[in-house]
């Protein structure tokens, strides 16, 4: 968890608690935030069966995407709200 890691080095050099952990959260917002819509965006193909290799709906891609859709949410949501 890098947020609990950077939060920790940073509150073992002396910060105090609340700015070590507006610094971490700001540090991992951006990988919060890009990385799932990134996922879903490679998952596109597999579900609407475009590309090489197309047979049909892949059922892998419907639960994948709706898999990270129901992770990621709550997750940015709680790392917005630190």
């Amino acid at each position: 968890m890098p947020i609990v890691d950077v939060g920790g080095e940073r509150r073992l050099a002396g910060e105090p608690l609340l700015d070590s952990v507006v610094d971490a959260t700001s540090i991992q917002f951006q990988p919060s935030v890009l990385t799932p819509p990134a996922f879903i965006t490679g998952m596109v193909p597999p579900e609407l069966s475009i590309g090489a290799g197309a047979t049909g709906g892949d059922p892998r891609g419907l639960c994948v995407v709706s898999e990270v859709i129901a992770s990621a949410t709550p997750a940015v949501r709680f790392v917005l709200a630190a």
